[in-house]
């Protein structure tokens, strides 16, 4: 139990943690759509299930081709989710770091210099931050389908400003 909690308190195990976490993260919301298009392929259960999916899909691409507020909400919203991402990334990165800094360095503590000093068991930090990269991994899973769904209804939009504009030969220029 001992060399766990060391582990835990070691910065180089959580930076590593949290690359693992994060490739592994992505990876598997990438992974999920094959998974599911290959699935529904060869499964009935899963192409109707997939037919269902893509319905929905297209009925919200639309929905935001049709309201450019609903589309910068999207986008909003879209950026917010990443910023969330990375904070919880850098609190489950300094939560063990800050931590262990004030345990060794009692004179900078700021709680314990206003008397408050709380004896926490040395795994709590440790289970905090397990919980923090928890979160960032449930949160990255459905980032790559949030994206990829955002630069669909971009490349849409893209395509019919430049046809509208008569742009129509650059834009075949530019396909090929």
């Amino acid at each position: 139990m001992n060399s766990i909690v060391s582990q835990i308190n070691n910065p180089a195990w959580w930076f590593t943690t949290i690359i693992v976490a994060l490739f592994v993260s992505l990876l598997a919301g990438f992974l999920k759509d094959w998974l599911y298009s290959w699935l529904g392929k060869h499964v009935r259960a899963y192409r109707l299930k997939r037919y269902r999916g893509l319905r929905k899909k297209v009925r919200f691409i639309r929905a935001l081709r049709l309201s450019p507020h609903m589309y910068y909400a999207y986008g909003w919203m879209l950026q917010l989710e990443l910023a969330l991402t990375f904070f919880l990334i850098l609190a489950s990165i300094a939560l063990p770091v800050t931590h262990s800094f004030f345990e060794e360095n009692t004179v900078y503590d700021p709680l314990r210099s206003l008397g408050f000093a709380p004896n926490l068991p040395p795994y709590v930090i440790g289970v905090g931050s397990v919980f923090l990269l928890f979160l960032v991994m449930v949160r990255m899973f459905r980032l790559p389908a949030k994206a990829r769904i955002f630069a669909q209804v971009y490349k849409k939009e893209r395509r019919a400003a430049l046809v509208a504009s008569g742009a129509n030969k650059a834009l075949h220029r530019t396909s090929r």
